[in-house]
C-alpha cells in the first residue's frame, strides 16, 4: 500500500449529487461518467489497486470502491476522497474489507484503518523477501494497531499477494546491478511499486 494523491473530483460526481442518484443509478444511467471516475482513479493510483498494489490490468476485475461503505456512510457515496480503484476479489482487498466491517463495528475499524489518501502507508509497513508484509519497527502503539488492523482487514498476507510480492523480490534480485530508473521502467506493469521502493531502502 502507498500514499495516493487525490486530485479535483471528476465532474460526474457533482452531477450525481445534484440529481440525488444512487450508486446503482449512477453506474447504469451515467456509464461514461462512471468510466471517467475509474480512469481518473487509475491515473492517480499509477495503475495499481489502492489497497493491495495489484496491477489494474484489462484482465483484472476492477471497480470503484467506497473506502467507507456506502451502506453505512451514504453521504460519502459520491465523495471523491472516499473512492478508489480496486481489484475485485473476495479473498483480499476491498471486498474482504467490506465483509469484515458491519454497522456496529464500523466507527471502531475505520479509526484504525489506514486510508491511502489521508495517511502515508509507506511509514507503516515493510516487505520481506518471502513476500510478507509487516508493521515497521518503532511504531507507536497507536500506529502499530493501525498497521496490524489494516493488514488484517484487507487480508494483505493472503497467499496470492504473498506469492506476487515474493516473485517480485526474486526479479529485483536479478536486476540488482541495474540503475533504479531502468528497474522501475522494466517493472512498471507488474504493480506493487511500494515493494520496489522498499527494496531500494
Amino acid at each position: 500500500m502507498k500514499h495516493i494523491e487525490k486530485h479535483t473530483e471528476p465532474q460526474g460526481l457533482a452531477f450525481a449529487r445534484e440529481h440525488h442518484l444512487t450508486r446503482d443509478e449512477f453506474g447504469s444511467q451515467c456509464e461514461m461518467m462512471y468510466i471517467q471516475c475509474r480512469e481518473q482513479a487509475y491515473e492517480e493510483q499509477s495503475g495499481e489497486c489502492a489497497y493491495t498494489g495489484m496491477p489494474l490490468t484489462k484482465s483484472a476485475v476492477v471497480h470503484i470502491d467506497h473506502f467507507k461503505k456506502k451502506s453505512i456512510y451514504i453521504h460519502l457515496t459520491f465523495d471523491w476522497s472516499n473512492l478508489f480503484a480496486a481489484v475485485k476479489d473476495n479473498r483480499f482487498g476491498s471486498d474482504y474489507k467490506d465483509k469484515q466491517i458491519k454497522g456496529h463495528n464500523a466507527a471502531h475499524y475505520y479509526q484504525l484503518l489506514i486510508n491511502p489518501a489521508l495517511d502515508t502507508p509507506e511509514s507503516y509497513f515493510w516487505y520481506s523477501n518471502d513476500g510478507m508484509v509487516h508493521p515497521k519497527d518503532g511504531l507507536t502503539s497507536t500506529d502499530l494497531g493501525k498497521a496490524i488492523t489494516t493488514i488484517k482487514l484487507f487480508n494483505l498476507n493472503q497467499s496470492t499477494l504473498i506469492h506476487r510480492r515474493r516473485e517480485l523480490w526474486q526479479i529485483l534480485q536479478t536486476y540488482r546491478d541495474l540503475p533504479i530508473d531502468i528497474i522501475t521502467s522494466a517493472l512498471k506493469d507488474y504493480g506493487f511499486s511500494f515493494v520496489i521502493s522498499n527494496y531500494q531502502s
